[in-house]
Order: C-alpha cells, then structure tokens, then sequence
C-alpha cells in the first residue's frame, strides 16, 4: 500500500481504527517546515489509513516532503480504549495540545494544554552547568511530550489514565476529569527512556516506572534506579505465575546489563539494598523475551547490539551468542509467532542476511526479495494477523508499506 512519506520513520500504529474487524494503520508524520510554519513541536499530522491506500481521516498539516522530519524517534500518538468501553479512541498531542480523537472519523472529543512544566533553579543550573546542549526540561512553559502511556493507579482494573511525559516531567491525566484531561499527579525527574505500568506490589493498583523513577500509585517516589543511565534501555517482564518473578532489565551498552527482581522496587531503598545480577562480557541493548527452544524451561531472553545477538536461558544464564552481517537496530529484535510450533522465532532486521531465526540463531525462514528491492528501512510484527492466528510481518520505507504472511 503507498505511504506517501506520511509515517516518519517507525511512527505507525496497526488498529482496527473504524470498528470493521479489519485492520488499518495510523501514520503520524513530524516535518520541521510545518512545525515552524503552524508552531508545532513533534508531531505535524496524523492519517488514518486503511490497507488499500484509502485515507480515512487527517489531522494536523501534511508535509509533501515527508523526510523532512523534525523528530527522528516517537512521535505521541497512541489507539487504546481510554472510556472502557470497548470503543477505543485516538490519543495525540499537537505541540502543547493533548487531544482525544474519535478513532473512526478523527473528530476532535477533547482536549486540553499540556501540563506545566516544573522550574529547575538557577543555583542548581549554576553546579550542574548550562549549554553544550544541557536540557534540564523547564525550557518551555507547558510539556513538550514525547511519550504516551496508559496506567490504572486508582484500582479500577482498566488503564483509562494517560501518562505523558516530555522526559524531565510526567503527569498522569483523568480523562473523565473536570477540568479536562487534570493531572491526577505530577512528578519530575530523569525520565529519559521508555514508559511501564503495572502492579508490583499486589495492590491492584499500577506503579510507574519512567527512566530513573520509581512511582507508587499516588506520585509517590519509590526509588530510583541508580544503575540507569541516558541512553539505557529499560525491560519489564511480567509473569504469569508470581510476581515474585517480574524480572526489570537495565540495558547499557558496553557497560553491560542488570537483572532486578521488579519487586524490589517497591521497598524504600531497594535499589541500594538489592544486588542485581550483573551481565558482563558484551554490548547489550533492548531486551526480549519469548518461548524459543523446546529443550529449555521456561522462556528464554534475547538480546541484539551491531551485529551480535546474545541469548540467555530463564535465569538469565548466557546460553550462546550469534553474528550477523549487517547492523542491527537498537530498539531490539521481535518474537513472531510463525510456525504451527509452540517455539517462536526471531525477527532480526528486515534485510536477507538475517530473516528469521530460531532460539539457537540459525535461519530457518529467508525474507523474500522484495526486501531487498524495495529497500525498507523499518519493520514491525502484526501479532495474530493471519487467520489461523499466527503473526504477519509488515516492513515499509517512505513511500510504501507491504505485509507478509508465511508461504503456507
């Protein structure tokens, strides 16, 4: 299906958007012209677009040089159920205007500033130090946000609250509240890095975990994590058993890697009460988990950096390493459902060299040409596209998009 440089770089979200049980994608576009022509900041536009290249709906200001883009990384814009009532909208914020748009048509439901942004003194920026590209996230009057996520902190078993944060400030937002979309509570701190939600302490309420921060319920800091640094990549791996087992993965390069018990996090203190295991001995990046070889316990965790993948068995025991020719992207590979088996398979980068692997990094499916051809910068795994439930892959460059589905 065409694109029409309207999704920059990975900024697209597969959905059913108009309710027909088939699936559509969200295409957000973020391009320097229109940003400083209609002051924006991150995201420009929005398209919902159905698989035969239809535009359903467009928000904001396409830009005909899609590559033109102001923002490389995520763009926020989030498809989730934020009523719960099974008829999930779109969440996305333009500049300083968080909005909810009804999936559907795109009509604007509501929408609200951002939140404010908390001042950093002078005397702290006159130790810590200005310029050189120091951002201490008070540069503007109202959140610049970056990222979306979705929590339950007061219990009621559904994640309708929206966490946004621009990566020094986050807010969880009430969307029932009055004034629209209040923050419930505020934090600041380093929150470079990815989002989590979930219940660590068996309350039946979510705790946060943003960069460094670890938040109770209430905004309260738990702790921090003192081993994640900017650039670290953070993994939560729930269990389906106890939680006990919630295993917190701090990712950082050649520094290594760190395995928590998640549960720690929820004692004063824990992060210098509890000792880590320390993984040493490689570059680690993002981390995935998945059932990958049969003469294994439990699942197995894998990681990608360069050209390497590294694999690890339950308890995080290093089980072999692999390398591939190419360079391998940082934001880690993805488990795909796609065989009749119960054991998964890895999708590595979307180019011929790696195509999928199994648990002991062995090809054992070959991308087809079109690959190549076409020479798609990004990918992605559609979980349970096909009808018999197994995934699909989709992988697309500027101009356009194409999905696979396995031969049989």
């Amino acid at each position: 299906m065409p694109l029409n440089g309207l999704a920059t770089g990975r900024n697209i979200e597969f959905a059913d958007v108009d309710g027909d049980g088939k699936l559509e994608i969200l295409a957000a576009q973020s391009s320097r012209d229109v940003a400083e022509q209609i002051s924006l900041t991150r995201l420009t536009c929005l398209t919902a677009i159905n698989l035969d290249g239809k535009i359903l709906w467009q928000a904001g200001m396409p830009s005909a040089d899609g590559t033109n883009g102001s923002v490389t990384g995520s763009l926020p814009f989030r498809f989730h159920d934020v009523f719960g009532d099974k008829h999930p909208v779109v969440v996305c914020v333009f500049g300083y205007d968080i909005q909810i748009r009804h999936a559907k048509t795109g009509r604007l439901m509501m929408s609200a500033q951002t939140p404010s942004t908390t001042a950093v003194s002078d005397e702290f920026k006159a130790v810590v130090g200005v310029g050189g590209g120091i951002r201490y996230g008070d540069e503007t009057l109202n959140m610049d946000v970056s990222r979306i996520a979705f929590c339950d902190t007061q219990g009621t078993g559904l994640k309708k609250e929206i966490i946004v944060s621009d990566g020094f400030n986050l807010a969880v937002l009430d969307p029932l509240a009055e004034p629209t979309l209040y923050p419930i509570f505020k934090h600041r701190g380093d929150l470079r890095g990815g989002i989590w939600s979930g219940d660590l302490d068996g309350d039946g309420k979510d705790e946060i975990i943003a960069g460094k921060s670890v938040l109770n319920d209430d905004g309260s800091l738990l702790n921090t994590i003192q081993n994640y640094l900017p650039g670290s990549s953070l993994s939560i791996f729930d269990s389906a058993t106890e939680i006990q087992s919630m295993r917190l993965c701090v990712s950082n390069g050649d520094e290594g890697m760190w395995v928590y018990n998640a549960k720690e996090f929820v004692r004063p203190n824990a992060s210098n009460d509890h000792r880590p295991q320390r993984i040493r001995g490689g570059y680690y990046s993002h981390v995935v988990t998945g059932k990958l070889r049969a003469d294994l316990p439990g699942d197995q965790f894998v990681s990608t950096a360069f050209d390497t993948i590294t694999f690890f068995d339950a308890n995080f025991n290093k089980i072999g390493t692999h390398q591939f020719e190419g360079y391998m992207p940082f934001d880690g590979p993805r488990v795909v459902n796609w065989t009749d088996k119960p054991e998964r398979l890895l999708l590595i980068a979307a180019h011929q060299q790696c195509g999928l692997v199994d648990g002991f990094g062995d090809r054992v499916v070959t991308l087809p040409d079109e690959f190549a051809e076409h020479g798609y910068r990004e990918w992605d795994v559609i979980p349970g596209y096909c009808a018999d439930g197994r995934d699909a892959l989709a992988a697309w460059n500027t101009d356009v998009l194409s999905i696979f589905v396995p031969a049989e």
